[in-house]
């Protein structure tokens, strides 16, 4: 039974079948976090060139801007951290569905195998039950 193809592709394809689906949700989580994460990104660059307009129009608040922009840059840092772990954690998602399409492909190429292999017996078979004929004749 656990030589079967065919038992063997009916318990492997759902397998399969889940953690493509699942690998898919977790991709668009990732892919709407990084969306999100540009979005904020873009933000806070518009909010840095507008602090840089403000160091040129008010000497005054220069040190008060100065100290935000800090912490705005720092912040920029942190997200680009964060995406580029994202990317990475995609990366490792996409190894993981390309390893399984593999699999899938050595299983259908066991199933085609196996099915030549029983064309090539019907035909003996075949063969015998016609000469089992004649000799009964």
């Amino acid at each position: 039974m656990m030589n079967n193809p065919r038992y063997i592709l009916q318990r492997l394809i759902p397998v399969h079948q889940q953690r493509m689906m699942g690998y898919e949700h977790t991709l668009k989580g990732y892919q709407q976090q990084l969306n999100d994460l540009i979005k904020d990104t873009e933000g806070e660059l518009q909010n840095i060139q507008s602090l840089m307009l403000e160091y040129q129009q008010n000497d005054s608040a220069f040190q008060i801007a100065s100290q935000q922009r800090v912490m705005s840059f720092h912040l920029l840092i942190s997200k680009r951290l964060h995406l580029k772990s994202l990317a990475e954690d995609i990366a490792l998602h996409n190894q993981s569905l390309r390893n399984i399409n593999a699999r899938r492909e050595q299983v259908c190429q066991q199933i085609t195998v196996t099915r030549e292999q029983i064309l090539f017996y019907n035909k003996k078979l075949e063969k015998i039950r016609q000469t089992l004929l004649l000799i009964k004749d």
